[in-house]
């Protein structure tokens, strides 16, 4: 990650304190966290981490935009856009020592509060009580990644389901007339998702002219279309 060094100033600190987990903790739990913070300003297009990686800084967004891809089965490289001031990451990975589950590309010039591993232990071991605020932490991402799940899922499922659609011809399941002999409930079970969030996916697909469901089987109109549909980004509204 190449970036450029500051230390964290005022308009920094206002920042990180304006909304989020952090704003919510003692004030003298604020100023010793913060204290261990510096400032990266981070290029467009530029990764803080990517899934596998191992943890060893957190990370809070001060300005600018981060995207944070979370690759499960259903929402192949689904992006969540983080644009609002106040976003920690990595916290509870410096903490266990676990890798990236996630990558986190920014997608505009950014300004972020970088804090290292060995400062952060000592930070929590200097007074145990504080490990109480990680778990508010933990909390919070919890409810952010199941917010996350659950907007992809209604805002990106056409796309979703078009990549699926493709998968399935592209293996040779198509019968003699080019049509998918497939159940929606069997199709929504491959796909992880529910029987009413494909239905509506489907129901999107089908008032495009892309396809057509029929019993038991999906009939195809528009395989251009598909494919275009199917390569474009699921993304949700990110936290401003």
């Amino acid at each position: 990650m190449r970036s450029c060094f500051a230390q964290l100033d005022d308009r920094g600190r206002d920042a990180l304190l304006s909304r989020g987990w952090l704003a919510a903790r003692t004030s003298e739990f604020q100023e010793a966290f913060l204290a261990l913070g510096s400032l990266r300003t981070v290029h467009e297009g530029r990764y803080l981490y990517r899934v596998g990686d191992p943890m060893e800084r957190a990370f809070g967004l001060v300005d600018g935009r981060i995207d944070i891809l979370l690759p499960v089965d259903s929402l192949p490289d689904a992006a969540f856009p983080v644009c609002g001031p106040g976003h920690w990451h990595g916290l509870s990975s410096l903490v266990d020592r676990t890798r990236a589950i996630s990558s986190a590309r920014v997608l505009r010039t950014s300004t972020i509060c970088c804090i290292s591993r060995r400062d952060f232990i000592a930070f929590l071991e200097a007074n145990p009580r504080r490990y109480r605020d990680i778990l508010a932490y933990e909390h919070e991402l919890r409810a952010f990644l199941q917010e996350f799940l659950a907007e992809a899922l209604s805002c990106g499922g056409p796309i979703l389901v078009a990549r699926q659609i493709l998968r399935m011809m592209d293996a040779g399941r198509t019968d003699a007339l080019g049509q998918l002999p497939v159940s929606q409930a069997l199709l929504a079970r491959l796909m992880g998702v529910s029987d009413a969030t494909l239905q509506r996916a489907l129901k999107d697909l089908r008032a495009d002219g892309i396809v057509d469901t029929l019993y038991g089987k999906i009939r195809i109109i528009d395989r251009d279309a598909l494919l275009a549909r199917a390569s474009e980004e699921p993304r949700v509204v990110g936290h401003s």
